[in-house]
């Protein structure tokens, strides 16, 4: 009976614990899309075109990730920060980016990327996998990371630069106040994300679950509501293509952020089955999604579904990997 009686009261724990973690993943999402919607009155008003607007947004909701990271890193968890953020990119360019166009009926791409562009992104985001393939990203790799981060930036820049743009206010929004709201947003999504380490690191203990795995399929769902959020607010308003920008420029920054948590503090893994199946459909996931991005310039209703299955056949073989 006393064993039974303890077993109620850790499940209890562990559902509280869940419970909790939603909330706070609930907020960080809330408090991110403060930073995006201020930061997008800012591009509007400095007249910074969809696909920059798109790389900025993707860094910016990528900070839950960084700060996250950078914690978890520092206490010696830095397979956690690695699964999520390439976990992240599954989400963003399968599940995200496939049912928005789904639900909108299609989903332009060119307003936003050229098909050079994505691929040049693609092969940068699956980087890290190939880097860690040894079973260590070290200092040296974080630095080939980022220094192939500022690359892709400045091969962007020469392709896209259109002069100075001109600077104007729209609907009257202040620019001054819309900085602030984006750098309260910023501090918010700081707290929030080291009350959700706090947290969640000794849950995982309790549950005896491997901090990749732990990343990869959790946190890179609870981290994204960020993009997530801006998705829906696109669908609602009509403004798709700042959405797909937003999901190919968070995926993007993902890559650039694994590099600075590998400089920072170099992130080792145990290579299995596991890292083997998960990195085979990122890169079915990787093709697909550029070849689909480009049949006549944008993404259909069933190419969306194709998306979305990759993504579900990707939580399936985890699941079931993990079960055996």
């Amino acid at each position: 009976m006393a064993t039974k009686g303890l077993c109620y009261t850790v499940g209890m724990e562990i559902i509280i614990t869940i419970i909790i973690l939603l909330g706070l993943f609930y907020l960080i999402g809330k408090s991110a899309d403060v930073i995006i919607i201020n930061a997008k009155i800012l591009g509007t008003n400095l007249g910074i075109r969809h696909f920059w607007l798109g790389l900025i947004l993707g860094l910016l909701t990528s900070i839950p990730e960084l700060v996250i990271g950078l914690k978890a890193s520092w206490q010696g968890y830095g397979q956690l920060p690695f699964g999520n953020l390439m976990g992240g990119v599954l989400v963003m360019l399968g599940l995200i980016a496939g049912l928005s166009a789904v639900v909108n009926k299609g989903l332009d791409v060119s307003e936003s990327f050229r098909h050079r562009e994505l691929g040049l992104m693609a092969l940068f985001i699956s980087l890290p996998l190939w880097l860690m393939f040894d079973g260590e990203l070290s200092n040296a790799d974080g630095l080939i990371l980022m220094i192939g981060y500022i690359f892709c930036v400045f091969y962007f820049i020469h392709v896209n630069y259109k002069g100075i743009p001109v600077t104007k206010v729209v609907d009257g929004s202040s620019n001054l106040r819309s900085l602030l709201y984006a750098i309260l947003g910023l501090i918010a999504v700081v707290i929030l994300a080291k009350l959700i380490l706090d947290i969640s690191l000794p849950l995982i203990k309790r549950l005896i679950l491997p901090p990749w795995w732990v990343g990869l399929v959790f946190f890179s769902l609870g981290t994204n509501l960020p993009e997530i959020t801006l998705a829906f607010r696109s669908w609602r308003s009509g403004v798709r293509d700042i959405s797909f920008g937003n999901l190919v420029g968070s995926s993007f920054a993902n890559s650039l952020i694994v590099g600075l948590l590998a400089f920072a503090v170099p992130i080792t893994m145990t290579v299995d089955l596991s890292y083997y199946l998960f990195m085979g459909i990122m890169l079915i996931l990787l093709i697909g999604f550029v070849g689909l991005s480009y049949t006549g310039k944008h993404l259909s209703v069933r190419e969306g579904w194709i998306l979305v299955s990759i993504y579900c056949l990707f939580l399936l073989s985890q699941i079931v990997i993990r079960g055996v």
